[in-house]
């Protein structure tokens, strides 16, 4: 299961986690989450939603696609 981690910005009632207040980190669900920070905005994240992808290089590419692209 994928957690995000968010810092609560102020006193927040939940039905799952109960009172939660101005500087409790929470790790929850990206759905839950994104409700907190952007529905409610009652929190921000700590880290970055999405994950970093490193950018592509000539030798990530499966063998098969290295092999057509040296023949063109």
């Amino acid at each position: 299961m994928e957690l995000v981690e968010v810092e609560i910005l102020g006193m927040t009632i939940t039905q799952q986690y109960g009172t939660l207040t101005t500087g409790d980190v929470l790790r929850t669900s990206p759905a839950f989450a994104r409700h907190l920070v952007e529905h409610c905005g009652a929190a921000k994240y700590r880290c970055s939603a999405a994950p970093v992808v490193a950018p592509e290089t000539p030798n990530d590419e499966p063998a098969a696609v290295q092999k057509l692209n040296k023949k063109r």
